[in-house]
């Protein structure tokens, strides 16, 4: 019997596991980027759109952060989940669909929340080194090339622009290089679901 319950617990365990993900993503067009502690507390619900090529795809995005950690749902237009993704205690974690596991890290999506809100300095922390931040106004740029290279010579991964205050009326997310836009408009009471 201890033995049965034994076996319980490691297979539970092992499954937890499982589902805890790096938190270093490449991020689209090269270099990658490290999820940081802390940030901004706020708490959104979007409407977002997403463009990868050829391929739509419209849904809801839930995003909180606060001393806990962050957290992002995304959900249908009806607001069944869709998938899952938590990054609190230093520790991801992410329910998704297998197909879209092995299509990107489940640490992208955050990654790219903090890219967008989190304040400069951190976001630089988080860069690999081949990466640089240039922030302009309702504007970031995330620029591939080594530190030395002349601005012009190196590549934009990302370009990210917003409207408004943080946590923003509208972000814009786009990665040239891999045609990937996202629009995301945040929902005010009278217009969620």
């Amino acid at each position: 019997m201890r033995l049965t319950v034994l076996f319980c617990v490691i297979a539970l365990l092992l499954t937890a596991c499982a589902n805890e993900q790096t938190a270093c993503p490449s991020l689209p067009g090269g270099g990658s980027y490290c999820l940081q502690a802390g940030g901004p507390v706020f708490s959104i619900v979007q409407q977002s759109s997403l463009k990868f090529g050829e391929r739509r795809m419209s849904f809801l995005t839930r995003i909180e952060n606060d001393a806990d950690g962050l957290r992002f749902a995304g959900l249908t237009p009806l607001g069944q989940t869709l998938l899952l993704i938590s990054w609190e205690n230093n520790v991801l974690r992410a329910e998704i669909p297998p197909s879209m596991a092995e299509k990107m890290s489940p640490a992208l999506l955050p990654a790219l929340v903090q890219i967008a809100m989190w304040p400069a300095e951190a976001v630089r922390s988080g860069l690999a080194p081949t990466l640089t931040l240039k922030e302009e106004p309702y504007r970031r740029r995330i620029l591939a090339g080594n530190s030395g290279d002349d601005e012009k010579t190196k590549q934009d991964v990302l370009t990210i622009s917003w409207e408004g205050n943080l946590p923003y009326t509208r972000l814009r997310i786009t990665a040239p290089t891999i045609g990937l836009e996202i629009d995301a408009r945040t929902l005010t009471e009278e217009s969620r679901p």
